[in-house]
């Protein structure tokens, strides 16, 4: 019986299989057709075929799948809905072609599930070829979801077309849904497959995110309130597109019942004051006894733009006769006559012996068509129809000047005057910056003076308590749906009272309007104007409960600096005068961010009484309670520190760093090299050395005569030593965690008292410390930092008296690549690594610093016996001793030392084995190997849960074993990348990345700190990251300030890349290079896949693997990107230096990985491809160098030739988005 029915099954699939032939062939000729032909009789035949097939198909499907076995029939109904999905696509477009060109609908009553797709054709059907009265084509119109009140016209026509549609399916209609929604309407749905489960789901997502009525009257409100005024009553354009506005958005409103008398008293005065002022005065003359409504005033403007488009059509004719006749007379040419009349724009040759123009000139020179949109009816400087873009675009499509906008002159020679708005080399019409300040406050120009409104803003952050003190206040401020407590600072030399827009809508203050400002900023004798929202701010005193109601102007930023908090000092004198400040002595000075300025407008009404307390100091009392104003005697070491300078050299370290990440891998072995004088300084680390009560000491690493002259730096130490005391005696908490850590260091010897006899000698010095807490670590949360690189002025630090040392650590990339290898990986770290190795005793006395038990006595002082984390040199000594040290087991443990001395970077052990017992021993071997060297290797962490039990069973200190909070735990970090353990995955963790994007900013500064937070070595997150680097080489092309606003065209592009970082969450790989594979492997290959595009070009790697029973997989390995140099290229040169750079990358990734693969190497372009395959010397410099060096890495015949569609690289080439390479399989395996 079984057999029977194996046999019945095979005839079945073989009859399926020449069936879904057919049909995939039908659907071709069915593409052809729709694409190149004009017949619709041949589509409509084919359309016939194709139901037909597709019904013995699905007849097939149903017998099959009651042959199957249970285990393949997911496989089966996966393979059966693929073939539907095309076919309700080919059906649909059929259809659509068909009533295209015939205006007959397709109508398909009888199918009302997939399972019965016979369908049978009503008469409007069979009349296809038949001639009828042709009708209008309704097309359905598409909807974005950028304009949120265009959803209702929408919908009714879709719901009338589509929705109540009893002929079509919930499938049809699922497909027509989503041919005509774009943008933010094409995402809310996106990932809805096709079902007629899902169309439901999709029409409630639609009308719930953009049919909601509340929403829709915000819109239409909102364009009533921000109609754009019209000044000249001349202008009949302007009017009449006013009036339409005006029409639509209240005919918008009465469709959703909302009648105009119930907003008239809200928006008559708006309307008023946006219409000309002449036609303003002319209805009140009509109006002044009647009480006036919406209606009133439309009619009124409606007959009044009627009147004026009746008399321009009359007038127009009698213009052009006028015009006509003086161009005919006119001495000038019809060139030089069109230069004469163009808006504000010379002529660049303009003649100054010509003779005044006449009136019929001024009259022709009033219509003359703009330089842009050709239309009469304004000045070309005045020209809003096309955007700053647009307009530069036609200027250099007309090779003209973009400073007097004349095709006869260039902008180097031009002497036209710079933009009258930003001083840039262009004309005012083509400025960004103006552009922009028009879209801000195009909702304000109705006739009112601007506020200008002076503001002054530091440039500096005060570190610690003291120095001069602000007049400030902690407040508790209620908004409608929440409260909080903020810093508030009085300041009477500023006009008007500010608020931080993000508090502001945070807590949802009541706004009272608008108000356009000039803000001068301190220094600047440029206004920056902006168009802020006007709140109300209800203020608690947050000890005596009284309220305060001020209001004051939305803005993005009211300082960068924090405020300075009294000291000890002067806190104790305000209590003991009973007067207390609103905020407690613990607060941090790097907390107290101003959120709310008090202004000149509530300044004084909130002032109660001013109590001096020195010549310098006064306090005063607030209806938010007492403040202290004036200079703190206290001296402290309260520094200013300049934020561009600071901020501009944090970028620079991060950018530095993230182009040096990059350039792994592909970077020439030589510039990794020991540098001049390192040999040096290993050989005299050589001769220092030793090793004593079980530990190592080494000596640090002087420049010479440095060690002599070195100041003691105990003042700079002292003081901040105090400011530190001042601290704990505010955070008492933060004082015993402190004394933990100082107790600890003193019980394991790491630190000793300094006797009296080596503080007796002047040779020494003294470190300052702070603490620095990590909330991430599981460990150590308090760390104690100690600054080397700080110095009294005029004198040398410790730092800059040390050599740094060579760089022994392993490469990052290839200990990356290592770490993937094995099938199991285990990694650990080395506790207080660099406290485990002594100082020679003669440095010892340069490691000194302040420390006291008891914060009212007076400090004493300590000196480090180990290296201490803050020393310049201090990783070269850690890995110079650790390295040391292994080789002492080089024969006893052959294996274990060659992991150890190419995998430990810095304090961190990354390593892997083949197997569980032999990661077992390796790590028992490498517990003894640290142990002799007097540390304690920990926080082991590895992927199979049996090597765990193993550990615990050893007694070996994992991560796991050390809290039980697991879940609550961050993500072990490898070298950077996130490592999933439990599923052996290793991925980019963007917590961090998304958490700054949140500040949404949008500059040149903000972009590169974004960069420098991109820590991708392998290249995981390749085309997406490709987009950022595109992005930066235009900033910088353009040549866009730091923190200037965007290009919109740049600030477009940052806007899309910032908003696809969220789904990077998703991009994961596995850890391990084999996966879940456990069959032997017979033959490793490694491909490695270049392209290039005019923006960018890379390579990417895999590893190819086939197994004995003939399977074959691919794993990702790696990749690198590139933007294409500024300097042009050809293409195919382009494509040659991407080969160059692959050629590079494999070979430095085959050499560090264990398996013994051959490599094969795949460019997009022929060209590229017959030159690395040709002989080299009859090329020019640029192609022979790139050849000679590509041949010399790599094997040429082993070149072959891969078209972009199925080259993996051209997505570096070209970048994606987050959520597309998580979905590319070419990307993640390579082409089939």
């Amino acid at each position: 019986m079984e057999a029977a029915n194996q046999a019945l099954l095979e005839r079945t699939k073989k009859t399926r299989s020449v069936t879904r032939s057919i049909v995939t062939k039908q659907t071709n000729k069915l593409e052809s057709e729709i694409n190149n032909s004009v017949d619709k009789t041949i589509v409509y035949e084919l359309y016939m075929q194709l139901i037909s097939k597709f019904e013995e198909l699905v007849k097939l499907d149903k017998e099959i799948e009651g042959l199957i076995d249970i285990d393949s029939l997911e496989d089966e109904i996966l393979t059966r809905e693929e073939y539907r999905d095309k076919f309700i696509i080919w059906k649909t477009r059929a259809e659509r072609y068909i009533e295209s060109v015939s205006s007959i609908a397709i109508r398909n009553s009888a199918e009302t599930q997939l399972q019965n797709v016979t369908l049978p054709l009503n008469s409007s059907v069979s009349s296809v070829l038949t001639n009828q009265p042709r009708l209008p084509k309704l097309t359905l119109e598409s909807f974005s979801g950028k304009e949120i009140g265009s959803f209702p016209s929408f919908w009714a026509r879709f719901k009338s077309a589509v929705h109540e549609n009893s002929s079509l399916n919930d499938v049809d209609k699922f497909s027509y849904l989503k041919s005509v929604v774009t943008s933010d309407a094409e995402l809310a749905i996106r990932g809805l497959t096709l079902t007629s489960e899902n169309y439901a789901k999709a029409v409630k997502i639609l009308e719930d995110r953009f049919g909601r009525q509340e929403l829709i009257v915000d819109y239409h409100m909102n364009n009533l309130l921000n109609l754009t005024p019209v000044r000249k009553s001349f202008d009949v354009i302007a009017l009449r597109n006013l009036y339409d506005q005006l029409e639509v958005n209240i005919r918008g409103l009465e469709s959703l019942e909302i009648s105009p008398d119930s907003y008239s008293c809200l928006l008559f005065p708006i309307i008023m004051k946006a219409i000309p002022p002449d036609l303003a005065l002319e209805y009140n003359r009509k109006h002044e006894k009647k009480q006036s409504q919406i209606t009133d005033l439309t009619e009124y403007l409606r007959d009044e733009v009627q009147s004026r488009e009746r008399t321009k059509a009359l007038v127009k004719p009698h213009e052009s006769q006028i015009k006509g006749s003086h161009q005919y007379s006119n001495r000038y040419s019809e060139r030089e006559t069109q230069q004469k009349v163009h808006s504000r724009f010379p002529p660049s040759n303009h003649n100054k012996s010509s003779i005044r123009a006449s009136a019929n000139e001024l009259l022709t020179a009033a219509y003359s068509n703009c330089l842009f949109c050709k239309e009469n009816t304004h000045l070309s400087e005045l020209c809003e129809n096309l955007s700053v873009q647009q307009k530069r675009d036609k200027l250099i499509k007309e090779r003209r000047c973009f400073l007097c906008c004349n095709n006869s002159c260039y902008v180097k020679k031009c002497k036209k005057s710079v933009c009258s708005f930003c001083q840039g080399r262009h004309a005012r019409a083509i400025c960004f910056k103006l552009e922009n300040s028009k879209k801000q406050n195009s909702h304000l120009d109705s006739g009112e003076k601007p506020i200008d409104v002076k503001t002054t803003s530091s440039n500096s952050v005060m570190n610690n308590r003291g120095g001069v003190l602000l007049q400030c206040v902690k407040a508790e401020i209620i908004g409608s749906s929440s409260k909080d407590k903020i810093f508030c600072l009085f300041d009477n030399g500023s006009e008007k009272s500010f608020i931080k827009k993000n508090v502001s809508r945070r807590l949802g203050l009541k706004n009272l309007g608008l108000e356009r400002l000039n803000i001068y900023s301190f220094g600047s004798k440029t206004p920056k104007k902006q168009t802020c929202r006007k709140v109300e701010v209800r203020l608690r005193n947050v000890l005596s409960g009284e309220e305060t109601v001020i209001e004051a102007v939305e803005i993005e930023e009211i300082s960068r600096a924090t405020l300075s908090l009294p000291n000890q000092d002067a806190w104790r004198e305000m209590e003991s005068r009973g007067f207390r400040l609103t905020f407690s002595c613990s607060e941090s000075s790097e907390s107290c961010e101003i959120s709310l300025l008090i202004g000149s407008d509530f300044y004084w009404s909130l002032i109660n009484r001013i109590k001096r307390l020195d010549s310098s100091l006064v306090a005063i009392e607030t209806s938010l309670g007492w403040s202290l104003q004036g200079k703190c005697d206290e001296r402290n070491d309260c520094t200013s520190v300049h934020l561009i300078h600071s901020e501009e050299e944090s970028i620079s370290a991060e950018l530095r760093r993230f182009w040096e990440i990059e350039s792994l891998g592909i970077r020439d072995k030589d510039s990794v090299a020991l540098g001049n004088g390192d040999e040096e300084i290993l050989s005299e680390f050589d001769k220092s050395i030793s090793f004593v009560d079980g530990r190592y000491r080494v000596s640090l690493p002087w420049k010479p005569g440095m060690r002599e002259t070195l100041q003691n730096n105990k003042t700079v130490a002292r003081k901040r030593f105090e400011g530190l005391v001042r601290r704990f005696k505010c955070d008492h908490e933060l004082f015993c965690e402190y004394k933990d850590v100082i107790d600890d260091y003193v019980k394991e010897g790491i630190v000793e008292r300094s006797s009296c006899d080596s503080l007796l000698n002047s040779q020494g010095f003294y470190l300052p410390h702070h603490a620095v807490i990590r909330s991430d670590k599981t460990t150590s949360r308090l760390r104690i930092v100690f600054d080397g690189s700080a110095h009294e002025d005029g004198h040398l630090s410790l730092n800059q008296s040390l050599y740094t040392g060579p760089n022994l650590h392993p490469n990052i990339f290839e200990l990356l690549l290592r770490f993937r290898e094995n099938p199991v990986a285990f990694t650990a770290d080395v506790k207080s690594a660099f406290l485990q190795i002594e100082l020679d005793v003669p440095d010892r006395d340069f490691t000194r610093f302040f420390w006291t038990d008891n914060l009212n006595n007076e400090p004493y002082v300590l000196n480090f016996t180990r290296v201490l984390f803050g020393l310049r040199p201090s990783p070269y000594l850690l890995a110079a001793t650790l390295k040391h040290h292994f080789e002492k087991y080089k024969e006893q443990y052959s294996h274990t030392f060659d992991l150890l001395n190419s995998s430990v970077y810095v304090d961190d052990l990354i390593g892997g084995r083949n197997d569980v017992p032999d990661a077992l021993l390796t790590t028992l071997e490498c517990l003894q190997i640290f142990s002799d060297a007097g540390m304690l290797l920990r926080k082991w962490r590895t992927n199979p849960k049996q090597l765990n039990l193993l550990w615990q069973q050893e007694g070996v200190e994992t991560e796991l074993s050390e809290t039980s909070a697991i879940d609550l735990r961050p993500p072990i970090k490898v070298l950077g990348l996130a490592w999933d353990s439990e599923r052996d995955l290793i991925y980019f963790d963007p917590k961090d990345l998304l958490k700054f994007l949140s500040r949404k900013i949008e500059s040149k500064r903000f972009i590169l700190s974004v960069v420098g937070r991109i820590f991708d070595p392998i290249g995981i997150l390749g085309p997406f990251v490709i987009k950022l680097k595109c992005l930066l080489q235009d900033l910088w092309t353009l040549g866009v300030d730091w923190d200037s606003e965007l290009p919109p065209k740049l600030r477009h592009k940052w806007q899309q890349w910032s908003s696809e970082a969220e789904d990077l969450t998703e991009i994961r790989i596995p850890r391990y290079y084999l996966g879940e594979l456990d069959q032997e492997i017979s033959i490793f290959e490694i491909h490695s896949f270049s392209a290039a595009s005019k923006t960018a070009y890379g390579t990417i790697l895999y590893l190819r693997f086939v197994t004995r029973n003939n399977e074959i997989e691919t794993s990702f390995i790696c990749s690198k990107s590139r933007v294409a140099p500024l300097k042009s290229l050809t293409l195919p040169r382009l494509e040659l230096t991407a080969a160059l750079l692959s050629a590079r990358l494999a070979k430095q990734v085959s050499t560090c990985l264990k398996f013994e693969a051959n490599i094969y190497y795949w460019t997009d372009s022929l060209i590229s491809y017959y030159w690395i395959r040709g002989d080299s010397s009859g090329f020019k410099p640029y192609v022979k160098n790139r050849v000679e060096e590509i041949q010399k890495l790599s094997d040429p015949n082993r070149w072959g030739h891969c078209p972009g569609k199925d080259n993996p690289a051209d997505l570096l080439s070209r970048g994606t988005s987050a959520i597309k390479l998580v979905q590319n399989e070419l990307w993640w395996h390579g082409p089939p």
